[in-house]
């Protein structure tokens, strides 16, 4: 490591889109050197993705195993860390519905257990930042503060996984932690690029490759606004919060302050993709059983895990996230400004999956 190197950043996500955009985010910075957390499976991309990228210099690549005992690390490693962490960024986690809740379970609770020791072990007021996700308020509706989930109900163990992880962060009083909640994630605001098809881009996916006969049932009408933001924005969020020492100890909503609702977003998907798409709205007292009967994730499947977003209707208070990045000179984009980017990569994305003769059907994580 340098001289200049003033922070030693525990990374784990890897390979996840939103690690790699940190860490890639990160380690421009002179100051930050970062070790990253790779499961053995996935060691040589890592190492790819650090020489792809000229990160040798700032970035390091520990194979280790977040739901094992000492993160999977030999002694040697562990004993680098321990002396030489000064911040542990903990963005690993399962976030697909329909995971085996055994998995879920190992990786975001247990996983969060044994990153919540690493911090108790190096001995050091080592900060512990956990992005969690909106969807911690499943069930919720009208506004929402930065604060513990005081109500907790969930349909869905994977979101109740992220509660048992935010409660377990939260009561190590010991430890200096940071959550930031995230909601539907964009994909990069400049290009577009995400990791899969899925959320809204699943939607622009399925409208660009087939009639879209069926109509898309919508919640509320459609009014309710849409809580989404892109990636580059909730790394660069992320970042200039965690490395203010006075964030410490409170909750972050990373949102869009002015959300367009769901139906203007839809609208304006459709425009730009030049499909027609048909929406209908539902009673809440129909459409409610309807998706937990399962019939609606047999007609049309790769919309299911969105609807479960579309069908809050929340207010996401913003206060301590706008008080940390005030004069940061860092905006949300707006929805219809990144929206062309994602519609440019989907088509990409297809184009490339036709010349290379790949079944399309790939790139949608839903389908089978």
């Amino acid at each position: 490591m340098g001289r200049g190197i003033q922070r030693v950043l525990l990374v784990t996500g890897f390979p996840l889109i939103t690690a790699r955009k940190f860490i890639l985010y990160a380690a421009q910075k002179e100051k930050n050197y970062c070790a990253v957390l790779v499961p053995p499976k996935f060691e040589k991309s890592a190492k790819t993705f650090v020489e792809k990228n000229n990160l040798k210099t700032n970035v390091r690549v520990i194979t280790g195993d977040i739901a094992t005992m000492h993160l999977g690390f030999s002694s040697e490693e562990y004993r680098f860390l321990l002396k030489n962490v000064t911040d542990v960024y903990h963005l690993a986690s399962i976030y697909y519905p329909g995971t085996q809740e055994d998995i879920i379970r190992k990786v975001n609770i247990q996983g969060t257990k044994n990153i919540i020791q690493f911090v108790k072990d190096t001995g050091k007021n080592v900060p512990l930042n956990y992005l969690s996700t909106c969807m911690v308020f499943e069930g919720h509706s009208g506004l929402v503060l930065e604060e513990p989930v005081s109500r907790p109900s969930y349909s869905c163990f994977l979101y109740k996984s992220r509660y048992i992880a935010e409660s377990m962060i939260i009561s190590e009083q010991e430890v200096l932690s940071r959550i930031f909640r995230a909601p539907l994630i964009g994909g990069d605001s400049v290009s577009g690029e995400t990791e899969k098809l899925d959320g809204f881009y699943a939607l622009i996916y399925l409208l660009l490759i087939t009639d879209m006969k069926f109509p898309v049932p919508v919640p509320h009408r459609g009014t309710a606004p849409l809580n989404i933001v892109p990636l580059d924005y909730l790394v660069k969020t992320l970042c200039f919060i965690s490395e203010n020492p006075e964030s410490v100890r409170q909750i972050f909503h990373i949102v869009d302050p002015n959300p367009v609702s769901v139906k203007t977003a839809l609208d304006l998907i459709a425009k730009e993709t030049k499909k027609n798409l048909r929406i209908v709205f539902p009673p809440a007292d129909i459409l409610r059983p309807l998706s937990k009967s399962g019939f609606l994730k047999r007609i049309i499947p790769q919309y299911t895990p969105l609807f479960d977003i579309l069908n809050q209707f929340i207010i996401f208070s913003h206060t301590n996230t706008d008080r940390f990045m005030k004069d940061s000179g860092i905006e949300a984009p707006h929805f219809e400004d990144y929206l062309k980017p994602m519609i440019s990569f989907v088509k990409k994305r297809i184009e490339s999956s036709k010349w290379r003769g790949e079944d399309n059907r790939a790139d949608d994580p839903y389908g089978e």
